[in-house]
């Protein structure tokens, strides 16, 4: 069932007539309540512009029984998932998958086709604003104090490819629970930001390598570990509470070995990763 079909079914529960010229979209799901066979047929989604959080570009989707296609409008790219064994949406089918996701990307032309979905159009040199229409004024500039922030956060660090202007990336005093956090983005979704030290590991002592992570509500990201360019751990960061990580560096005592800590994304969507305590111990 979608938003739609809550008006139809309002209707028919009340004893009233269908409207469906004030409800074209929505099917009533009354035989649902009543526990009878139910079968409510496809479901479309359209949003043919940019979100206003910049998170979400232009796209549809259909769902259809167990499947979801989602159609990116920017480059002609789908992405189809099975819901019934991946509610979180987290692997992609289109490519095993190609006859279903035909299907279903045909389903969803015609059913444009059906409403006249209106589409976007690419931009030009020569494309003005259409007539009336608000357009925002660019405020967030990139946070070139970043990597003095980095340094007071954990001295002999650097930070390289931040972005994401609208989270705003930097020092927080306080942040879930914990004070002195830094919040990075990634550049973008193919590009990490990287945290990176060279450190002299000494000499008969035990060193270790201890931090905490957290990721924003709305969102997850992949946090990356590699010492001399080896990948030590990939993990993704979902829970939004404090994971605690230790890495053990005397089999490096003697050697000057370089760190580095990626906040790499998941999807695209809230990649911000927070970080706390980032330090040696000796």
């Amino acid at each position: 069932m979608t938003g739609t079909d809550f008006y139809p079914t309002l209707l028919e529960m009340l004893g009233l007539p269908a409207l469906p010229d004030q409800h074209q979209d929505g099917r009533s799901f009354v035989p649902a309540l009543k526990a009878k066979p139910y079968e409510r047929g496809p479901i479309y989604w359209h949003f043919p512009h940019y979100s206003n959080h910049g998170y979400q570009s232009p796209n549809g989707a259909i769902r259809s029984g167990r499947y979801k296609l989602i159609e990116y409008y920017e480059n002609g790219t789908v992405q189809l998932f099975d819901l019934e064994n991946d509610i979180g949406e987290r692997k992609d089918l289109a490519k095993s998958k190609p006859e279903i996701a035909q299907k279903l990307k045909k389903m969803f032309h015609d059913w444009r086709k059906e409403v006249d979905a209106k589409m976007p159009y690419p931009k030009t040199a020569t494309s003005k604003p259409a007539p009336g229409a608000r357009v925002a004024k660019p405020v967030n500039k990139p946070n070139n104090n970043l990597p003095a922030d980095v340094k007071k956060f954990a001295p002999g660090w650097t930070i390289k490819n931040w972005g994401g202007l609208g989270m705003k990336p930097g020092l927080r005093k306080a942040w879930g629970g914990r004070k002195n956090v830094l919040l990075t983005h990634p550049l973008s979704r193919e590009i990490p930001c990287v945290l990176s030290r060279s450190i002299d590991v000494p000499a008969g002592k035990k060193t270790a390598l201890t931090f905490a992570v957290n990721n924003h509500p709305k969102g997850n990201w992949t946090l990356l570990v590699r010492i001399d360019g080896v990948e030590v751990l990939r993990k993704s960061i979902e829970e939004s509470s404090w994971q605690e990580f230790q890495f053990d560096l005397t089999k490096h005592a003697g050697e000057t070995i370089k760190i580095e800590l990626e906040n790499r994304a998941s999807d695209w969507a809230f990649e911000a990763a927070s970080w706390s305590q980032i330090k040696l111990v000796k």
